[in-house]
């Protein structure tokens, strides 16, 4: 694995954390400015890009495997 790898990795779990503090923050009402719906929308694009970043290898794998059967 090098080191860009390793980058792009903790950069998707890093957007997945993210998603799921702002929500939760949102949802308890200790900050009801993060639990509105363009916030969130974007959270979840964040979230969407998270885990694009973190099972890239993997989901290129499968796709490979797809392709050779």
């Amino acid at each position: 694995m090098g080191v860009r790898e390793i980058a792009l990795r903790f950069a998707g779990v890093v957007l997945f954390i993210q998603f799921y503090i702002i929500w939760t923050l949102g949802f308890m009402d200790y900050a009801p400015q993060l639990y509105n719906y363009g916030l969130l929308r974007i959270s979840a694009i964040l979230l969407t890009i998270g885990l694009l970043l973190t099972l890239n290898k993997y989901l290129v794998s499968m796709i490979r495997d797809a392709i050779a059967d």
